[in-house]
């Protein structure tokens, strides 16, 4: 934290330049629909069929929860599963996907620590292998730590044991370092198809979706892009997608943060 007060000095001059190039905007689809990488399926049949589905939200100007299709609906009802929290509540649930490390991680949590807020990190078998060290950090801070499968892998391509031994191989290892007891997942790529739900929830996880996304994921990506895709679209219960790839990440978080504060919201660990 030596070099804090130079970091926000930083950020706070990137914050007035992206408040005067309005032009920074969240990255959509034509039909107002987002999607959490290019390899999304959209438009999904039926939530009775084995068919895999992408993630896609319907994003709106009045910072609404955005509509999901019927037949998502109708799988988060069916499998204990989740997009946002309470519409009543200014509440924001910030999550950080780890697959793997950038370099940016614990410039992130610097920014968290300084700002009291904690947030929900799922991780992956081979983050947590090689980097030990920040994910101790990670549950010594506060935050909460959960699960995105053991090697990241098309879920709906497994069998029902396979795709248990993913959940649990992951589970088993937090449980043993941490003495923590996960209970949310985030399954790979944001897919989902009814035999993926329903073994995930067999095995007692409730699995979390999104309702804020931008591609973060790719070192190309810049603060104000980052900030305008959350601020652009935040609203009460939301439930942001973040990585830690870009370097620029963390001045994005730093500034979401105090302008969602700003605006009445608390940023909270998952609750469901």
């Amino acid at each position: 934290m030596k070099k804090i007060p130079m970091f926000f000095i930083t950020v706070i001059a990137a914050f007035f330049f992206i408040q005067g190039n309005n032009h920074l905007l969240l990255l959509a689809s034509p039909n107002g629909s987002s999607k959490a990488s290019p390899n999304q399926k959209t438009n999904p049949k039926s939530s009775s069929s084995p068919t895999n589905h992408g993630w896609e939200v319907k994003r709106n100007n009045e910072h609404k929860q955005p509509e999901i299709p019927k037949a998502a609906k109708e799988m988060l009802q069916k499998y204990n599963a989740y997009y946002t929290g309470d519409p009543d509540k200014k509440t924001i649930y910030l999550t950080i996907d780890l697959g793997y490390e950038s370099g940016n991680t614990n410039a992130i949590l610097d920014v968290l620590k300084a700002n009291n807020v904690k947030a929900t990190f799922f991780i992956i078998k081979d983050y947590f292998e090689k980097n030990p060290e920040i994910v101790d950090r990670i549950v010594k801070e506060g935050h909460s730590l959960q699960n995105h499968t053991a090697n990241y892998l098309k879920l709906h391509t497994l069998s029902e044991a396979k795709i248990r031994k993913e959940i649990m191989d992951m589970h088993d290892r937090i449980k043993n370092r941490y003495n923590i007891h996960m209970k949310y997942l985030r399954t790979p790529y944001e897919e989902w198809s009814d035999p993926v739900m329903k073994t995930v929830k067999d095995t007692g996880y409730k699995t979390i979706f999104w309702s804020i996304a931008c591609v973060d994921w790719v070192k190309e990506a810049e603060a104000g892009y980052i900030y305008n895709s959350i601020l652009n679209n935040h609203h009460n219960g939301g439930i942001i997608l973040m990585h830690a790839v870009s370097p620029q990440s963390p001045w994005a978080v730093y500034m979401a943060i105090k302008k969602l504060q700003e605006n009445g919201y608390q940023l909270k660990t998952l609750d469901m």
